[in-house]
């Protein structure tokens, strides 16, 4: 157990790293969250070697969003399928579950 944000760098060689509402955690903490935004995505391409496997699962959070955030550092692999909905002609997914590989 370790409070990812203050462990820069004492986390490394992980082959996978799953992550299930810690990133949508940090991103609705009011103080400082753009920054700890930055340091969670720098601390897991620390933990990762590379070629290593990253998967999300967000609430808060669109595909569009997490290919945005996490576009340095990780390469998109795949969009796992999650629940869908329709509302107002149009459909939706209320959670996001995507896989990343870690790259140079």
């Amino acid at each position: 157990e370790t409070d990812f944000l203050s462990c820069r760098g004492e986390l490394t060689g992980f082959d996978v790293c799953i992550d299930k509402g810690t990133f949508d955690a940090i991103s609705l903490n009011p103080d400082n969250n753009k920054e700890c935004k930055k340091l969670y995505v720098h601390t897991l391409k620390d933990a990762l070697k590379d070629n290593g496997i990253f998967v999300i699962t967000s609430c808060n959070w669109t595909k569009e969003q997490l290919l945005e955030r996490f576009c340095e550092g990780f390469q998109f692999v795949e969009e796992l399928p999650t629940p869908s909905f329709q509302f107002g002609g149009k459909t939706g997914n209320s959670v996001a579950a995507l896989i990343f590989k870690r790259v140079h």
